[in-house]
């Protein structure tokens, strides 16, 4: 079946506008926003509307102090009762008050339990305080059927407004005119299969609707004017990537292969690839308006993760809503958002030249000069315990001064890196290499592929010296690595050094996730003990992308210590690939998890466990490895086998990877404790690997003789100094 999009000029997005307004908030004043979900919502996302207007009113000369107190679920009679504490008790200057949808929803006018009547209250106590109230109107459900009884409360609000002659929000009235605009693009749909606009769900607010929020509020606050809607605008769109695009599209094995092979031309992981080509396929829709279509034979799931601000999302919202000026359906997928997003990947892809096998990066072979360095060091694998050579095996290196004997920063060329680190085989190849951490004045760790390893197994490390060749790092993790998560950054994004697929922490104690001391130099702090389930969440997300979809034959493994108890269902998340559908975590495509702290679980297919005692986890740091094989589970923990069982398929969902909860509800199931190590390897490792990668954890696992000079290698320049 062939599939085809047609895409038009994208339309400018007018900028509403008024002329300029009376300022009902001045620089330095405290603002309060009142609200249910919509506002708690609106508060912890960049993209939110409380932020949003914080930010407006900023870039137009006004810095306020704000404090969101939405409460989900509340009516106005319940922001009426707690009005003294979480409003007047801030001695604000202006509150802005967003109430009446979850009144409607309970019944109002038939039920009046909670009314227009409660909003009128709370502008009064807040006139009452010498406070500026701002009162919206309720935006209502985005399903292009308003209910009667939002209009009114809509209209009752407005009145209450007018009478007390303070500031009125038009959040309705502009949110309504949004969304009943046949031509503004489907963003969704809910889960009974009726289109949205401007929420996620038919009520809590997207990107649009928490613009159309701030936007009414600003002019409310008397910043109307076209120029300052622009410049606050503008600062909007320089707000960092915030919403998580999911593109998913079929192509052909031929066109993967060219995505492949284009990657390396550009020297591009695959997975930041996989993200350029998504922006680019933005680019050339925007400009340069084609057919998109599906090809034929399409066998690929090619799908990929990529976090965009306002102005790609805007682009991708001016494609839509083109395409729609000429569409009656509105049911329909073209002019979609979800629709143009995919597009934008199809016709990336289409303009890649086509690639054969040769075309795809190799890794190269080559030789060590060993004349251009000064000093050298010979390592011999001591620790293996094996029967198998394993093939392509990453070791450890561990470097300190001394340690080797002899070794000295100071013989380096240049000690401010290991850029300048060669290493060969025994027949004198040179070895790829990834230098984890660098410490001219501490220590440092590299990791080196070894083309095979076995007990006895010799390899030679140069320095003091500057080599004319390059190593590239991605050739260390050439067996057959997916993601290879070292956690060893101090906060933020942690990197994937095989393929790129960075993990980003997520959940209210983000920001805490912090380096200690791991196994192989620094681990990852994911949650911290003694904060509630609430307050002290947070986890890892790593976005959907083709490179995921590893069948059902793959390995997982990586080093954890548990550090406080788990929070929720007691299932402390090690690595989970979890289905989410229509709000419902669905069954996992496959999980490691720990129940108290010494039994290992495994999901896949089915939420049902096949487990095994492990040695405990608490304070005390553990390898865990998971093999799924298609048909079982072979789990592992500190190199020994903990179980083997048969298992539910693991099937590909494209779905993202989680580090340390069960997806976005990271309170369900959060690992608090630290990660070290973590990699995830399409193959079926065997036993003498797991166990290979628990052993180097001991620095016996290699043995180095002493640094020695190099014959007839490099000399370091000596200074000659002449008295007259």
């Amino acid at each position: 079946m062939r599939t085809t999009r047609a895409f038009l000029l994208p339309l400018a997005f007018a900028a509403l506008s008024a002329s300029g307004g009376e300022k009902a908030i001045h620089d330095g004043d405290t603002l309060v926003f009142m609200g249910d979900s919509i506002t708690q919502y609106g508060k912890d996302s960049a993209a939110g509307y409380l932020p949003l207007v914080a930010r407006g009113l900023a870039t137009n000369g006004v810095r306020v102090t704000w404090h969101g107190v939405g409460i989900a679920g509340n009516t106005a009679a319940q922001m009426r009762a707690r009005f003294q504490n979480d409003v007047i008790a801030k001695n604000p200057d202006v509150v802005t008050i967003l109430a009446g949808v979850n009144d409607c929803a309970q019944g109002w006018p038939n039920n009046a339990a909670s009314s227009p009547d409660d909003v009128a209250a709370m502008a009064d106590m807040a006139i009452a305080a010498g406070i500026t109230p701002v009162l919206c109107s309720p935006t209502g459900s985005s399903l292009e059927s308003f209910p009667q009884s939002i209009l009114d409360y809509a209209a009752a609000v407005k009145a209450i407004a007018q009478a007390r002659n303070v500031p009125y929000g038009t959040t309705h009235e502009a949110f309504r005119a949004y969304v009943e605009d046949p031509v503004n693009p489907v963003i969704g749909k809910t889960d009974k299969g009726f289109p949205i606009r401007a929420t996620v769900d038919s009520l809590h607010m997207d990107v649009v609707g928490n613009r159309i929020i701030a936007i009414e509020m600003l002019k409310a606050l008397g910043f109307d004017s076209a120029e300052e809607l622009a410049k606050a605008a503008a600062a909007w769109n320089e707000i960092e990537p915030f919403y998580q695009a999911r593109p998913s599209v079929r192509i052909t094995a031929a066109e993967y292969r060219a995505v492949k092979a284009a990657a390396a031309r550009a020297g591009r992981s695959l997975a930041d690839f996989h993200r350029d080509l998504f922006f680019r396929g933005i680019e050339r829709l925007s400009q340069q308006p084609a057919e998109v279509s599906e090809t034929d034979g399409a066998d690929v799931e090619f799908s990929l993760s990529a976090r965009i601000g306002f102005p790609t999302y805007d682009a991708a919202l001016d494609c839509g809503r083109a395409l729609r000026a000429n569409e009656t359906d509105i049911r329909s997928e073209l002019g979609s958002l979800p629709g143009v997003l995919d597009a934008a990947v199809l016709a990336a892809v289409h303009e890649l030249p086509a690639a054969s096998e040769a075309d795809l990066p190799k890794e190269p072979v080559r030789t060590v000069d060993r004349s251009a360095f000064a000093k050298q060091v010979v390592f011999t694998v001591s620790g293996y315990a094996g029967s198998s050579a394993l093939a392509d095996f990453p070791v450890a290196v561990r470097l300190a001064a001394d340690s080797p004997s002899g070794f000295r920063y100071a013989d380096m060329a240049d000690p401010s890196s290991g850029g300048e680190l060669r290493f060969a085989d025994a027949a004198g190849r040179s070895l790829s290499y990834e230098v984890e951490q660098w410490d001219p004045n501490g220590a440092s760790l590299v990791w080196v592929k070894l083309p095979a390893l076995s007990q006895g197994t010799t390899f030679t490390m140069y320095y003091g010296g500057a080599p004319a060749d390059a190593v590239e790092p991605r050739w260390t993790w050439k067996a057959d690595y997916v993601g290879v998560w070292h956690m060893a950054e101090d906060g933020g994004a942690v990197a994937d050094s095989a393929n790129g697929m960075t993990a980003v922490p997520k959940g209210n104690s983000a920001s805490r996730q912090a380096a200690a001391e791991g196994v192989f130099g620094n681990a990852r702090i994911n949650g911290v003990p003694g904060l509630n389930a609430y307050t002290g969440q947070s986890m890892l997300e790593v976005g959907d992308s083709t490179i995921l979809d590893l069948g059902d034959d793959f390995t997982f493994s990586g080093w954890v210590k548990m550090t406080g108890a788990t929070p929720g269902d007691g299932i402390a998340r090690i690595a989970s690939r979890n289905r989410y559908v229509a709000a419902v975590y669905d069954t996992p495509d496959w999980q490691l998890a720990i129940t108290g702290y010494d039994t290992l679980n495994g999901y896949s297919g089915s939420k049902t466990a096949v487990s095994g005692a492990i040695p405990g986890a608490q304070d005390a740091w553990v390898h865990v490895a998971g093999v799924f094989d298609g048909t079982t589970l072979t789990a592992y923990a500190n190199g020994a086998k903990v179980f083997e069982q048969t298992i539910a398929a693991v099937q590909d969902t494209n779905d993202k990877l989680v580090f340390g909860a069960y997806d976005k509800d990271c309170w369900q199931g959060h690992f608090i404790g630290l990660f070290d190590e973590f990699r995830l390897r399409d193959a079926v490792s065997s036993a003498d690997w797991v166990k290979a990668e628990y052993d180097q954890a001991s620095a016996s696992f290699l043995s180095a003789g002493p640094a020695t000079d190099v014959t007839g290698g490099a000399r370091r320049p000596r200074v000659a100094f002449l008295v007259d």
